[in-house]
């Protein structure tokens, strides 16, 4: 749906008389690209690997753990009676969930904590595109992130403001005081 709105958008103002045309500028850049290049964006990214390296290491060190019981179970199987075998396969399913359980909740709190790393820097950085808009008298600015680059067949790298916004990003972020 988004990017049947995204093309009507710009299909209208593609195609609007040439007087509209003269004054209408548009501008391209890619939020994700701009928050990963900033000095914040980087920061919180560090901030994030360093937090979870130990909880990731447990998540594999209990995977590998598993596939070596398995493999023992795989080996034992035919020794073990019935009973013994189906207990032991219950165990293991068991165990496989438990990993599942935790790698599930590993995710959801890296990506609590990743949103709530930027929620400041988006409130900035959106601050930070109205006003260079403003400043550089821009009609329309879109996002062209990965989805909405297959909207785009060609856009011109003279109206991408990745760069632009990404220092001024990097001064307002400096300058709110936020770390």
């Amino acid at each position: 749906m988004r990017k049947v709105l995204l093309t009507a958008l710009f299909l209208v103002l593609a195609f609007q008389v040439s007087a509209f045309a003269a004054d209408l500028k548009i501008g391209i850049l890619d939020s994700a690209k701009v928050l990963r290049a900033s000095e914040p964006g980087k920061a919180a990214n560090a901030k994030l690997t360093a937090k979870h390296e130990a909880m990731k290491k447990d998540i594999d060190r209990q995977s590998e753990n598993l596939k070596k019981m398995t493999e023992d179970f795989k080996k034992q199987s035919m020794a073990l009676s019935l009973d013994a075998r189906q207990s032991k396969e219950i165990e293991l399913k068991r165990k496989y969930r438990d990993l599942q359980d935790a790698d599930r909740a590993y995710k959801q709190k890296m990506r609590t904590e990743f949103l709530d790393l930027m929620k400041p820097m988006l409130t900035v950085l959106d601050k930070v595109i109205a006003d260079h808009s403003q400043k550089n008298n821009f009609t329309l600015v879109l996002d062209a992130n990965k989805q909405a680059s297959q909207i785009f067949l060609f856009i011109d790298k003279s109206i991408n403001l990745n760069e632009a916004i990404t220092a001024e990003f990097n001064a307002a972020w400096a300058a709110s005081g936020n770390k």
